[in-house]
C-alpha cells in the first residue's frame, strides 16, 4: 500500500500478493478490513470480484467500485461514506453492510434501489454499536423496503420470510416483559405462547445461500441468542415476583 497526504491507498502489487493472482481480472475475493485504506480506486479492475471486504477504515467514496458488476458479498462498515454511489450498478449484490458510516439521509440509500438479488442491508448493527445517522430518520425502514422489496433482512432483523414472525414474537414478549402492569405480567406467566408457528424448522434453505447469507445466520443466531437470555432473565424475575405477591398474600 501507498501512503500519502491523502492516506493510504491500495496498490496493485498488494492485490496481487494478497490474492497470489497475477491477473487483476481475476481476482475473487478481497478482504482488506483495518488497513487504514483511503484510496481504493485500483479495486476498480477487479472485475471478477465476488466478496470484498473493507471494513474499518477511512474510505469515504466508493463510487470507483462501479465496475464490480458481479460482486455479491460488500462489507464497507466503520469507514466514512455519506453516499453509497457506485453501489447502483453492482448488479449482483446479495449482501451490504455499511453499519458505522456517516450516511445522514434517506436519499443517500438512492443506490441501493432496484437490486433483484439484495437480500441483506446492514446499516445498523447493533452488536457492535454501530449506526448511521439515517436510521433514526422517520420513514427509514418502509424507505428502505420500497426501494429493495425482495429484502429478506434489515439490520439484523427478517422483514420477510421465515424468520419475520420469531424476531416479531420476541420484541412483543420483550415489551410484554417490560412492562409495571401486573395483569400483563401474569398474562405472561400464566398463559405463554409458543416461540415458533407450526412448520418453523421444516423451512427449506434457499439454494442461492452463499457466504454473504451465512455470516447473516450467524449474527441471526447471536442476536436471537442474546434475546432469549435477556427474555430469560426477565421472565425469571416476573415469576420471583409472582411468587412473592401470592406469598404475601397468602400470609395476609
Amino acid at each position: 500500500m501507498a501512503g500519502g497526504e491523502d492516506g493510504i491507498a491500495v496498490t496493485s502489487g498488494l492485490l496481487k500478493r494478497e490474492s497470489g493472482q497475477f491477473d487483476l481480472e481475476g481476482i475473487l475475493h478481497v478482504e482488506l478490513s483495518c488497513r487504514g485504506i483511503r484510496d481504493v480506486t485500483v479495486l476498480g479492475q477487479c472485475v471478477s470480484l465476488q466478496r470484498l471486504d473493507l471494513s474499518d477504515n477511512m474510505i469515504s467514496s466508493i463510487s470507483v467500485l462501479a465496475s464490480l458488476k458481479d460482486l455479491h458479498y460488500l462489507n464497507i462498515a466503520k469507514n466514512e461514506l455519506k453516499t453509497l454511489d457506485g453501489v447502483e450498478s453492482m448488479e449482483e449484490l446479495q449482501y451490504i453492510n455499511a453499519a458505522g458510516n456517516s450516511l445522514a439521509s434517506l436519499a443517500s440509500l438512492e443506490p441501493l434501489g432496484g437490486k433483484q438479488q439484495l437480500r441483506t442491508i446492514i446499516l445498523h448493527e447493533r452488536s457492535q454499536h454501530l449506526i448511521n445517522p439515517v436510521c433514526q430518520a422517520p420513514g427509514y425502514q418502509a424507505k428502505v423496503l420500497e426501494l429493495v422489496p425482495h429484502l429478506r433482512v434489515l439490520d439484523g432483523e427478517h422483514v420477510s420470510g421465515s424468520g419475520k414472525e420469531l424476531f416479531d414474537l420476541f420484541h412483543e414478549l420483550d415489551s410484554k416483559l417490560s412492562g409495571t402492569d401486573t395483569n400483563i405480567q401474569r398474562s405472561v406467566v400464566s398463559r405463554p405462547e409458543p416461540f415458533l408457528y407450526d412448520g418453523f424448522w421444516d423451512q427449506k434453505p434457499d439454494a442461492r445461500t452463499d457466504d454473504g447469507e451465512v455470516d447473516c445466520v450467524r449474527q441471526q443466531l447471536k442476536l436471537v441468542t442474546d434475546e432469549c437470555k435477556k427474555l430469560n432473565s426477565q421472565a425469571m424475575a416476573v415469576v420471583l415476583r409472582e411468587k412473592h405477591r401470592m406469598t404475601d398474600e397468602d400470609n395476609t
